[in-house]
């Protein structure tokens, strides 16, 4: 069978599916094999739930089955079906990469361009090589813009999604410290980051360059065609026709909004100072695709879809500034430095283990624990070994007055009938999601009594 053939299929097919747990018929299916998991183990299991057709690498069957295709490499075909479908669409594609702030800012952007179009994209944070090619063909023709998150944790990434997504419209959020064992360094990051702009400066595409972040400055000299914001500095940022001030971290993130003849208060229900740089990514998108003043502000004001990232959770009057989705160097920072400036006394910080430093992981975690103490937290709950670590390294002098406790994990936290976590506290809890930290909300936290 042709690719040409498998895509007229497709397209009389409600869709695709790589996993057999979901509804598959009619889908047509496609066994991945990863490090993990094996979809060809499943071939017998998703032709028995119907599916129309079955990509895989080998067959469970004693004879030939109508319904197999048999390939060298399922994820291959999977990737081209889903550039054969891209290039029949005719809507602009919009790219987001970057260290930090990828998920939220794609979020924000696709709840904005939805005000005035029909807008699809990254479903949850399927944004790696399988998760991409399955969000395109989740998508019909009946759109008007898509956006796409490309996550990567190694040179070449990029470029690859890049192939199969054809953008015409690219942003990366920031250059931080995200997955740098797979990158091998701060340039490998810049390299595989920075592939984008090679797509969009290639094919005389337009990227949005974040001008207050001079590694992107000095990035995007290979993109012809640029949209500049946040070009200023300090708490006041310029988007193409707004421009914030006043910006504080009360209860929520807030701040003015002006333009030339108007000017509106916004108060979000987002947390963290650092996602004003998020905003103002999603406010200069909206107003280059025409979304109005109104469309944008009623997002700002009622955007609460963080999905445990910089999100407000009150439990048996504790309040959890839950950022545990995800973990590096560079967000770890800015989330103590957002928390720091906050009003209030009664404040913890839960700091987990951050994933992917390869070496330098150990430097990494004593410098953000000596950040923590820096910035004046009394009260610090370390959790998982490299944590413990960087505890363990501290100088006397350094941990002075502040009273700091270790856990191996966050079961070993629970545990504790002498937990800092009590009520009346309000709690920053930011770890690599593989920490499983938003156990500490999903299940009721010590109290004072024990």
């Amino acid at each position: 069978m042709t690719l040409r053939e498998l895509y007229q299929h497709y397209l009389d097919s409600p869709g695709v599916s790589t996993d057999t747990r979901e509804p598959l018929k009619g889908k047509i299916f496609f066994a991945l094999k990863g490090d993990r998991f094996d979809g060809n183990d499943y071939v017998r299991e998703a032709v028995k739930k119907g599916a129309k057709l079955v990509v895989c690498q080998q067959n469970p069957f004693s004879r030939k089955h109508a319904k197999l295709i048999i390939i060298k490499d399922s994820l291959k075909i999977l990737q081209k079906l889903a550039r054969l479908h891209r290039q029949t669409l005719a809507c602009p594609v919009l790219a987001i990469t970057g260290s930090n702030g990828k998920t939220t800012t794609r979020s924000l952007i696709m709840a904005m361009l939805a005000k005035k179009y029909r807008v699809s994209g990254t479903y949850r944070n399927f944004n790696n090589h399988i998760g991409v090619p399955l969000s395109i063909l989740s998508k019909t023709k009946d759109i008007d813009l898509m956006v796409l998150e490309m996550g990567a944790n190694h040179v070449g990434e990029i470029a690859e999604l890049c192939d199969i997504a054809l953008p015409d419209h690219g942003l990366i959020t920031n250059i931080g410290t995200a997955h740098i064992e797979g990158f091998g360094g701060l340039e490998g990051i810049k390299k595989g980051k920075s592939e984008l702009y090679d797509f969009l400066g290639e094919h005389n595409h337009t990227a949005f360059v974040d001008g207050n972040e001079e590694h992107l400055l000095q990035l995007s000299t290979r993109v012809f065609n640029k949209i500049f914001y946040n070009q200023q500095f300090g708490h006041e940022y310029s988007a193409l026709h707004s421009h914030f001030s006043e910006v504080k971290q009360g209860e929520h993130l807030e701040f003015q909004m002006h333009w030339r003849t108007r000017k509106e208060h916004i108060a979000t229900k987002i947390q963290g100072l650092y996602n004003i740089k998020n905003i103002s990514t999603a406010v200069t998108v909206a107003e280059h695709f025409a979304v109005e003043a109104d469309d944008i502000i009623d997002v700002l004001r009622q955007f609460d879809e963080l999905d445990n990232r910089s999100t407000l959770i009150e439990i048996n009057d504790i309040k959890f500034i839950a950022d545990a989705y995800n973990a590096n160097p560079s967000s770890m920072s800015e989330a103590l430095k957002s928390f720091a400036d906050k009003k209030g006394s009664k404040k913890v910080v839960v700091l987990g283990d951050m994933k992917e430093l390869g070496l330098q992981s150990a430097a990494f975690h004593q410098e953000i624990l000596e950040e923590a103490i820096d910035l004046g937290f009394k009260e610090l709950v370390l959790i998982g070994p490299a944590m413990a670590t960087a505890a363990a390294s501290l100088e006397p002098e350094k941990s002075a007055g502040i009273t700091l406790r270790t856990y191996q994990n966050v079961d070993a936290l629970q545990a504790d009938d002498s937990s800092l976590i009590t009520p009346g506290k309000e709690v920053l809890v930011k770890a690599s999601r593989s920490m499983g930290l938003e156990a500490l909300w999903h299940v009721p936290p010590v109290s004072e009594d024990g």
